[in-house]
């Protein structure tokens, strides 16, 4: 779950934007009263030796006050100190997501709900309105304790950058990341949530073949397991036919002893076929889909050894597991 600040850092309230300025009026006024106190008839006061009492000295000797105050309490505007405008931050983060890998600074299996044996996770966040070099902070919680902070760089109005955190097995729980920026402003949290790997699939596993299974969920989530210390990444094709199918192709593959068909009955996937192409080393394993239910089918790196091709109906929701 991703969550954008709903007031963003260049939001301030109007006391905030000029809290600077604010000694300056409160001076000027304080010296006005004293100085009106002091020089105007009405009132019986000890006038200083050697000031006239016309009322053209008078106002002359306000305003040299009035002046004065401003003069003392104006900030120096020519020296390189971070004024007000400089501390506003125009920092958004623009998109966030918990990733279980990153290729070329792009997500790889983004979701809210992970593995306690998982491994390492990334959250990558796209960063937009840094007018000069600056940076972002990276603070990860379990359970509402800090666990990690990491200092980022952003370099141009448009930054991609990540952080990463290793989970361990026994952190089941809620975790989440706040993005801060230059000055400790929470620009940005992004929530989720590490499970015991034994609770997330409640209903039949299915072999497949060597290092390749099937789980059915019960809430309409069906996941095709593939070991990638085993095979390599497969291909993963969605066919729109009268009996809807997913085709997962894996390369390299010399050798197979896996059934031709296997009937599942699942929520979503009803059959499963493999065959291999010796000639070109190709395994083809075929999901049968029922065809009375639009799917989601995704396809990502589950941990570092594990692929996972998830077949989802669309009418389930992204938050909901087994």
């Amino acid at each position: 779950m991703f969550i954008l600040n709903p007031f963003p850092p260049a939001l301030y309230s109007w006391k905030e934007r000029n809290a600077s300025w604010m000694p300056i009026a409160v001076n000027a006024l304080r010296v006005l009263k004293i100085s009106t106190e002091l020089f105007l008839p009405g009132r019986i006061r000890t006038i200083p030796t050697g000031w006239k009492t016309t009322f053209s000295d008078t106002m002359k000797k306000l305003l040299f006050f009035l002046l004065l105050s401003i003069s003392l309490t104006l900030p120096d505007l020519t020296t390189g100190a971070v004024t007000e405008i400089d501390r506003i931050s125009p920092l958004q983060v623009l998109e966030g997501s918990i990733c279980l890998d990153l290729s070329g600074l792009k997500c790889l299996g983004g979701d809210s709900q992970f593995r306690s044996d998982v491994g390492k996770l990334y959250y990558l966040t796209k960063i937009v309105g840094a007018s000069h070099p600056t940076s972002v902070t990276h603070v990860w919680y379990f359970g509402g304790r800090k666990q990690l902070e990491v200092s980022l760089a952003v370099k141009s109005a448009n930054w991609r950058t990540y952080s990463s955190k290793t989970i361990r097995p026994r952190e089941i729980g809620d975790w989440r990341v706040e993005v801060l920026g230059p000055e400790g402003q929470r620009l940005a949290v992004c929530g989720f949530r590490i499970v015991d790997q034994d609770s997330i699939f409640s209903h039949a596993t299915k072999v497949i073949g060597k290092k390749i299974e099937l789980q059915i969920g019960e809430n309409r989530i069906d996941r095709l397991h593939v070991d990638l210390d085993y095979y390599a990444i497969p291909v993963v094709l969605v066919l729109g036919e009268a009996i809807p199918k997913v085709a997962v192709h894996i390369m390299g593959v010399s050798s197979w002893d896996g059934p031709p068909e296997i009937p599942v009955n699942g929520k979503v996937v009803k059959q499963v076929r493999s065959s291999l192409n010796r000639a070109s080393k190709t395994l083809r394993i075929v999901l049968d889909l029922d065809p009375n239910i639009d799917v989601d089918v995704k396809s990502y790196a589950e941990s570092r050894g594990r692929y996972c091709v998830e077949v989802r109906d669309s009418m389930t929701r992204p938050d909901q597991s087994e």
